[in-house]
């Protein structure tokens, strides 16, 4: 019967799971967690067959890894289960038992609402772990791990409910801040401890009770300062003096400090000094490190190995001698040694926020582009003695702010948002059934690609390029979908094309073009799909064409004109598709309409305007397909969350009696809803569905039961999504008890069934295939994911999953192997 597979799947924090995807989704909706994105912005999706096409503003593409990954030492992908962190992660420490505390500026992790600062366990779930500091513009820096007490650092006045500014000592296990106070008056980011003392760094002028400039000793159980004070300040290159100390690691009777001072324990020392942990004053030992740097010189980590002390930062030279950022030194002599493994960045020097030793290697991470003799963004491992690169090479997209070192991993922060990324510039498409990147590569130059159509085999582009699809193609394009090569279609605009759609044999296309297929046409023109030259048909707007929409024989138009076809129509006319004539009904705004969706009887317009012939809508209406009547429907989007002074509604979708806006807005239909949201195509009442992008929206398709999204944010769903997704829509369910696409595919009865402790998953696979293993409740949130595309052989598998942290009630088990699917009901009781 092929191969036997046999894999116990611990699920031991389910419960906690499944209650945080209601507390983080809050709406019935399941986001594709497997598709990749983009570094920038996307302004147009289309999607053919089972593939997505995707136009816009970005460079490289790749998966949605979060600002924090768990890698194997040796190898570059991240491990799993580790929980996504949607935000920025600036320090680690291990928890001693497998895990890691996180801090940074975040908002969730694994889905789990985390801001700042979270506990991550052994098995991949989220601790209930949840300190909760206040607002803070930059979130939190500083952690230490010192038995069952973590203290903590940033730009917080209140921490667990209680008043602590800049530092707190909290319980390891509760989350509760103790009672020590150290009341910092600026900014605290290094620590580090020995026996009853912390010692810390960063830029204040007052702590624990005392005067002091930016370094102090404290007590650990108290909070007050002791009598030890080394008095850092100078500032290295700095524009106001005030040299922070930006690291520390403490010895048997010295402490060595980095940051960007300039005078230290009653002694001139640039950047680096070691001080006596007695009278807190400057030994003899003088490195002369020095800049520049970019915006000024600093050290800004600290690592011994052996009879070693590394340091990393933005430098120049130390003790005269050229170093770019990384050093060694010999400490029974206080030398400088050979190790120099030549950090280069484009445009300054590079820069080095963390370094972690591990046996004979030393990994390294922040801003730099090579290491070591070797192509390495942001992280390096490299050798202790030769300063040579290995092979390891998790290419994150950003920099490398946090590195923790654990038996077998790496566990890695910073403010990337993706491993390895793959250069696609403008334009990329992704395969559904895997999330990543395809071959197709049309690589337009230019500065965007704002619209895309999909018709048979054929993806138009429109936008602003000159090049694309290995030809010469002004604006606008036909590519072949399956090489992303250009036909010979080439209308050559002269000037963007802002919009596109495909009816039969015509390309519509609206822009701030004046000529297209060789004719005079003016910001909208009907191209014929097969010769590219423009047709008869001449509307003849006076200004920018930015949306359209089709129902019948009626084509609608928007964007910021004032007439059409010699006819005042502010911003918002329709056409007849056929012969060009303007309709003579009139609905004009006091704004710009920047998009248009058509349902069965109704249009609706979107946009940043606040008037319709007169009548309050704030950028979003309703009005007669057939007659122009506006219709009582005002959902009046407001709120902006990008831009400082207006809302917007950017793009509209349609599915029966539904309604998807995407913009910039915080507000919608009376509710707290951003950027994306469903409404009812009558009533205008806002559908209890909520993706929760954290920033705007500017593209929407709806496909099967998905709607597909792309814009300018990066995350959704308490996830990290890098400007695209993929969304359930409103009311979606798994189908239960269901074998489809292939009836090959064996997916047994769970049993026992009901369960109470565990339950025994049997499926069958024809072939080889990729494996998800997911959990639904009757809402259609998936609440766990057991399998993740794990690369199954043919034949039987058995998994037992644990359910005794479920709660009661009915489950949806989905089987996703390759381009198979089958459900199947789990009853777990108490």
């Amino acid at each position: 019967m092929g191969k036997r597979c046999r894999r116990w799947v611990a699920l031991c924090c389910l419960a906690a799971l499944a209650g945080a995807a209601g507390a983080s989704l809050g709406r019935a909706q399941t986001v594709d967690s497997e598709l990749w994105g983009v570094d920038n912005t996307v302004f147009a999706v289309a999607r053919l067959g089972d593939t997505l096409y995707v136009g816009g503003a970005f460079r490289r593409v790749g998966p949605c890894t979060g600002g924090a990954v768990a890698l194997p030492k040796h190898g570059a992908d991240p491990r799993k289960p580790f929980p996504q962190v949607a935000g920025y992660v600036y320090s680690i420490g291990a928890d001693g038992n497998g895990g890691w505390f996180l801090s940074g500026n975040f908002t969730a992790v694994g889905g789990v609402p985390r801001y700042c600062l979270a506990h991550v366990l052994s098995d991949g779930s989220v601790a209930a772990w949840n300190p909760n500091p206040n607002y803070v513009s930059y979130g939190t820096g500083g952690l230490l791990v010192a038995g069952n007490t973590v203290y903590v650092s940033g730009g917080f006045a209140t921490i667990s409910g209680k008043p602590r500014l800049y530092v707190a000592a909290l319980d390891a296990t509760t989350g509760e801040a103790l009672d020590w106070d150290a009341h910092s008056n600026g900014l605290v980011t290094p620590l580090a401890i020995r026996g009853n003392t912390l010692y810390v760094g960063g830029k204040f002028s007052r702590i624990g009770g005392e005067p002091r400039n930016n370094i102090a000793a404290l007590d650990a159980v108290t909070g007050e300062a002791t009598a030890w004070n080394p008095d850092a300040g100078g500032g290295v290159g700095s524009p106001t003096g005030d040299g922070g100390v930006w690291s520390m690691l403490v010895g048997d009777s010295t402490v060595y400090v980095g940051g960007s001072f300039s005078r230290i324990g009653g002694q001139e020392r640039s950047m680096l000094a070691e001080l006596d942990l007695e009278t807190g004053l400057a030994t003899g030992w003088n490195p002369n490190v020095r800049g520049p740097g970019t915006p000024y010189p600093f050290i800004a980590s600290l690592v011994r190995q052996g009879d070693r002390l590394y340091v990393g930062g933005s430098f120049s030279s130390v003790g005269g001698q050229a170093r770019q950022s990384l050093a060694a030194f010999d400490l029974p002599s206080g030398l400088l040694t050979d190790w120099n493994p030549g950090a280069g960045a484009r445009s300054h020097l590079p820069e080095i926020y963390v370094m972690r030793g591990d046996g004979s290697s030393i990994y390294v991470g922040g801003w730099f582009q090579s290491i070591g003799g070797q192509a390495r963004n942001c992280v390096a491992e490299l050798d202790g003695g030769t300063g040579a690169a290995s092979e390891w090479n998790p290419d994150p997209s950003s920099v490398v702010y946090a590195l923790g070192i654990g038996e077998s991993t790496v566990c890695m922060g910073g403010t990337f948002r993706s491993l390895g990324m793959v250069a696609r510039h403008n334009l990329a498409a992704f395969d559904l059934r895997t999330g990543r990147v395809t071959d197709w590569n049309p690589n337009p130059d230019g500065v965007i690609v704002y619209a895309l159509a999909a018709a048979g085999g054929t993806i138009y582009a429109g936008g602003d390029f000159s090049q694309i699809g290995g030809a010469p193609r002004l604006e606008l394009a036909a590519l072949d979908g399956r090489t992303g090569l250009a036909t010979g279609w080439s209308p050559n605009p002269d000037q963007a094309v802002r919009a596109l759609l495909v009816r039969g044999g015509t390309v519509y296309v609206g822009g701030g073009f004046r000529q297209i297929g060789g004719r005079a046409r003016r910001y909208l023109a009907a191209v014929d799909a097969a010769t590219g030259a423009a047709t008869d048909w001449n509307p003849d707007p006076n200004d920018g064409v930015i949306a359209l929409a089709l129902r019948g024989d009626t084509l609608y138009t928007g964007g910021w004109f004032w007439q059409m076809g010699g006819q005042i129509h502010r911003s918002l006319a329709a056409v007849n598709a056929l012969t060009g004539a303007v309709l003579p009904w009139q609905l004009d705004t006091d704004g710009v309409v920047n998009a248009l969706a058509a349902g069965d009887s109704t249009v609706y317009a979107g946009g940043i305007f606040q008037h319709v012939n007169g009548v309050d809508r704030l950028n979003l209406l309703a009005f007669d397909a057939s007659g122009g009547t506006l219709r009582d429907w005002a959902p009046s989007p407001n709120g902006p969350r990008e831009d400082y002074y207006t809302a917007s509604v950017d793009v509209l979708a349609t599915r029966g009696n539904t309604v998807f806006v995407g913009g910039d807005f915080t507000t919608i239909a009376g509710g707290q809803q951003a950027s994306l949201a469903a409404l009812h195509g009558v009533s205008g009442a806002l559908l209890e569905w909520d993706p929760k992008p954290d920033q705007s929206v500017h593209a929407l398709e709806v496909s099967g039961d998905r709607l597909y999204a792309g814009g300018y944010f990066q995350a959704a769903a308490g996830l990290p999504h890098l400007a695209l997704m993929g969304v359930t829509l409103p009311g979606y369910v798994p189908p239960p008890d269901t074998v489809s696409y292939g009836p090959s595919l064996v997916f047994a009865p769970l049993a026992p069934n009901p369960a109470r402790a565990s339950a025994l998953v049997r499926y069958v696979l024809p072939a080889d295939a990729a494996v998800t293993l997911a959990v639904y409740d009757l809402l259609g949130r998936r609440v766990a994911t057991l399998l993740r595309r794990e690369r199954e052989a043919a034949g039987e598998h058995h998994h037992l999953v644990a359910t005794d942290g479920l709660p009661a009630g009915c489950y949806l088990y989905r089987l996703e192997a390759g381009s198979l699917t089958a459900t199947r009901k789990l009853f777990v009781v108490p």
